[in-house]
């Protein structure tokens, strides 16, 4: 009942949708009956984890703060699905903390887990890129917060710079052989 309740609580607080609960917790968390409104991203939260990951180290810092200021701050709880294998891709996702799980499906109908993911992953780059659907299901492993980095904020910088596209595409193939 725990995982419904708080699976239930993360949609719809990320839909913006206020409820009254004043007896509930979370995690052994009290939640606030009125919850406080979420602070404002901080680009200078996202740039550190932009930086960190070699997709995007053949960008500047003032591209890169262009990126985070765009960028929104999301949190899962387990088991949540933050992608679906098969749907197109608009974003890319950056773990802040907590851990993912990457599931392929196969023939059959069911799945096979491939990989695990935490603090500084980077998922959804080669549907943004590719404009392929999605090649995986990602579940959150435990409570997760991702950073959405959206097509609209990349675009502008790839259109501007399309070597970066080539770099990234590497590194892409790259990942791709070694998986």
């Amino acid at each position: 009942d725990g995982e419904i309740f708080e699976a239930v609580y993360h949609k719809l607080n990320r839909a913006g949708i206020k409820t009254s609960m004043s007896d509930v917790t979370v995690h052994g968390i009290p939640v606030p009956a009125d919850p406080e409104e979420v602070a404002s991203l901080d680009p200078d939260d996202v740039v550190p984890l932009l930086r960190k990951n070699e997709l995007f180290q053949s960008l500047h810092d003032d591209e890169l703060k262009e990126i985070a200021v765009q960028s929104r701050r999301v949190e899962y709880g387990m088991p949540e699905v933050i992608l679906n294998q098969g749907d197109s891709g608009d974003s890319i996702l950056i773990i802040q903390s907590g851990a993912l799980e990457v599931f392929v499906a196969h023939g059959d109908g069911g799945e096979v887990k491939v990989a695990d993911l935490e603090e500084g992953a980077v998922i959804g780059e080669m549907a943004l890129l590719t404009g392929d659907a999605r090649t995986a299901t990602v579940r959150a492993a435990s409570d997760v917060t991702v950073f959405e980095v959206p097509s609209n904020a990349l675009k502008p910088i790839l259109e501007k710079r399309p070597e970066v596209i080539d770099s990234m595409s590497q590194l892409i193939a790259k990942r791709q052989m070694t998986e």
